[in-house]
């Protein structure tokens, strides 16, 4: 048996986790490639793993409809086992696809798988204000991998941001913080907002719009 996360395709019989990323709160599909032989169709196909290490699968039913997805492909070579609303929880743990006597375990590790994780709702802070024809930006974004590329939309105008402080944790940056200032000169009404990609993934903070002067409500927003 050969395991693989993220549509396998076997290669000379070796195991290997294709570098799709893995966007954490978005479904997982891990695949199950059956050499030829080595499995029949009336034998027993079981998943195991995840936290805890436990029966996660088999034969189509699952031990959790809501969190897990069996699926076995009509010629009987592969069976997929879908994780939903993958979480760092599901991640570094054991996972084993088993057929008949044959069995294949592989650890899912994120370091070395590329990963994604969009931050929540109350993970960005937007405390921007304009004040004396300046406008100060004051963003925080807290649990994100990778590291987003953020740039600030203003009117018509783009400024691509440069993180002044940030706190790399275990397996996400803990906290990010972008803080500038800029003239507003001749300019006496302004919208604006952050928008930053992470991998392939993009969110931005609420719009605000400042006029001639009177500040803006500040409101947290995401659209993802």
């Amino acid at each position: 048996l050969e395991l693989c996360f993220i549509c396998f395709v076997p290669y000379q019989h070796r195991n290997q986790i294709q570098t799709v990323p893995i966007v954490l709160g978005e479904d997982v599909n891990i695949k199950c490639i059956v050499s030829a032989g080595a499995c029949h169709i009336n034998q027993t196909r079981q998943w195991t793993g995840g936290k805890g290490y436990k029966l996660l699968a088999l034969n189509g039913h699952t031990t959790d409809d809501s969190k897990y997805e069996m699926k076995i492909h009509k010629s009987g070579l592969s069976f997929d086992l879908t994780v939903k609303n993958f979480s760092a929880d599901d991640a570094f743990s054991e996972y084993t696809c088993l057929c008949g006597k044959e069995q294949f375990r592989k650890m899912l590790i994120l370091d070395k798988t590329a990963n994604i994780r969009m931050p929540s709702y109350d993970d960005i802070v937007d405390n921007s204000y304009v004040k004396d024809t300046k406008l100060y930006l004051n963003v925080t974004l807290m649990n994100v991998h990778p590291l987003p590329n953020c740039s600030l939309q203003h009117n018509d105008q783009t400024r691509i941001l440069k993180t002044s402080y940030f706190e790399k944790g275990l397996h996400t940056y803990d906290i990010i913080r972008y803080n500038e200032t800029i003239s507003l000169i001749n300019l006496c009404s302004i919208t604006w907002f952050v928008n930053c990609m992470v991998g392939e993934k993009s969110f931005q903070t609420n719009h605000k719009t400042d006029g001639c002067g009177d500040n803006s409500d500040r409101v947290n927003n995401i659209d993802q």
